[in-house]
């Protein structure tokens, strides 16, 4: 929240830029304003220092706002990262579940092959080892 000339709360919209560089256009801008009322100032000093003071509290109003919208775009931020983090790993772990699953069937599949591709050897075998011990009966 932004503070008026009259200490009033108004509400002011911003675009672009991150908070960083929004702190220091900020500071950059209170030290020349500073700096610019000390110089040019056509008052009494007693006026002088209370409208530096009004200014300052007005420059630590908006400081501790923006440390409060940092701080929550922070939050912000973790929470949203957090979020896609989780989903990735639930689909990493699903996909490695699947490729588990798909390479228990191939093996299946593949231990399958070989009991048949044996029993078919086999009964190869005993058929060629029962016609050859019939031919040498004969």
């Amino acid at each position: 929240m932004a503070y008026d000339d009259r200490d009033e709360q108004v509400v002011v919209v911003e675009r672009g830029g991150g908070a960083g560089g929004q702190m220091a256009a900020f500071l950059i801008g209170l030290a020349v304003g500073a700096g610019a009322a000390l110089l040019y100032a056509p008052q009494s000093g007693a006026r002088t220092r209370a409208q530096l003071a009004r200014q300052a509290k007005r420059a630590r109003r908006a400081a501790v706002d923006m440390a409060e919208e940092v701080r929550d775009r922070a939050a912000d931020t973790y929470d949203t990262a957090r979020d896609e983090v989780r989903r990735r790993s639930r689909d990493v772990r699903r996909g490695v579940e699947d490729a588990v699953e798909d390479v228990k069937v191939r093996v299946d599949a593949g231990r399958e092959a070989g009991r048949t591709g044996a029993r078919a050897a086999r009964d190869e075998l005993q058929r060629r080892l029962a016609e050859h011990k019939d031919g040498d009966d004969a």
